[in-house]
């Protein structure tokens, strides 16, 4: 089962809000009992350092805890330019959510 479409909203916000974030794609989440999951495409500035993007997703990971309680979050991060699109396509092809 999914999070309720307002803790989506709230992680959304939590992504949107992140000056470093250029956007994101591809949020998944998924609750059985107490244990909840989210797995998510982010994208960033191709050149940024990898060291900067991990501190980040550090940040947002604790960001949305702290926000909605005990989380495993797995963040899949790309460059800006990375042809989103494309792997939008792909996963909505493969997981059925296109239209």
């Amino acid at each position: 089962t999914s999070l309720p479409p307002e803790d989506e909203a709230r992680i959304g916000e939590i992504f949107s809000h992140h000056s470093d974030v250029i956007g994101y794609h591809c949020l998944r989440t998924r609750k059985s009992g107490s244990y909840k999951l989210l797995d998510v495409h982010l994208t960033f500035v191709g050149d940024m350092p990898l060291s900067r993007v991990h501190e980040i997703c550090d940040e947002l990971e604790q960001q949305i805890r702290d926000a909605l309680g005990t989380f495993d979050v797995l963040i899949h991060a790309e460059p800006a330019g990375h042809r989103p699109e494309t792997k939008k396509a792909a996963y909505e092809k493969a997981h059925d959510t296109a239209g």
